[in-house]
């Protein structure tokens, strides 16, 4: 019983992490580019939670992403590692274009609370029938975790 009850408690706490780093855009019609990522998320006592990131900053004529998210933990191996899924909505900086996407973080605690976190995402920005563009993207961000 006691094994049970262990790894339920340890998730129990409130978690998350603030970061910024680069992230490769791998779609796009200037092809691969470099880009900046900063992104939030705060989980509660359960296994749902928020935050919010600007993704793909920086670069010729591209502005970004501003996005919200709803995040639901996938696993954890506290106090070191947590697995997370996310869904996001938000707008394109550059032409207010509405955007949606989803993705997974993974979030190692290095020491203490200093963080790495590995970012994957896939965004859908809409700007009418024949401009509607897919990107994906990937982010490694140094952060603070808690």
């Amino acid at each position: 019983m006691a094994l049970c009850a262990a790894p339920r408690a340890a998730t129990a706490q409130v978690h998350g992490h603030v970061g910024v780093g680069p992230a490769l855009l791998l779609t796009g019609a200037g092809g691969d580019a470099t880009r900046w990522t900063v992104a939030g998320e705060l989980l509660g006592r359960g296994r749902w939670g928020g935050g919010a990131a600007l993704h793909a900053l920086g670069g010729r004529g591209q502005h970004g992403l501003a996005v919200l998210r709803l995040a639901a933990q996938l696993g954890a191996a506290p106090p070191k590692l947590w697995l997370r899924g996310h869904v996001e909505a938000g707008l394109s900086l550059a032409a207010r274009d509405p955007v949606a996407g989803l993705g997974a973080t993974v979030t190692l605690r290095v020491w203490r609370g200093v963080a790495l976190v590995v970012e994957t995402d896939a965004h859908l920005v809409v700007r009418g029938v024949a401009d509607t563009r897919l990107t994906l993207s990937a982010a490694t961000l140094a952060a603070v975790a808690w």
